[in-house]
């Protein structure tokens, strides 16, 4: 596996192993190109990247959707909500939330409803 960080793309080469015997998926080489790459981001970093937009879009009248994907214990459930322990430490959607209420407050003139569900 080889990470640009420069212009963020992974290349990914598998080496064939006939020992380990036939696998169906006969490709060996993948190159995945991304917006960007965050590594030992903090919490308010990674919202900033990626979240801040979206939800500022949203409140434009755009659809919008962040999702986290990954492994089992990579960190999902921790990007998304935080720790309880510190603020700073909050997630995604903790600080979705406080922008939206903010961004509401901005508004005076707008009628604005805010559901969970």
């Amino acid at each position: 596996i080889w990470l640009q960080t420069l212009n963020p793309s992974i290349d990914i080469h598998l080496k064939k192993d006939i020992r380990k015997g036939v696998v169906n998926n006969q490709q060996t080489d993948w190159s995945f190109k991304l917006d960007g790459v965050l590594h030992d981001a903090s919490q308010d970093l990674v919202y900033e990247t990626v979240a801040k937009d979206v939800v500022s879009q949203a409140l434009d009248g755009y659809n919008g959707t962040i999702m986290c994907y990954g492994q089992t214990g990579a960190g999902k459930t921790y990007t998304m909500t935080g720790a309880t322990e510190n603020y700073k430490h909050r997630g995604i959607l903790p600080r979705a939330l406080q922008q939206v209420f903010k961004m509401i407050e901005e508004r005076p003139t707008h009628a604005i409803t805010v559901r969970v569900s």
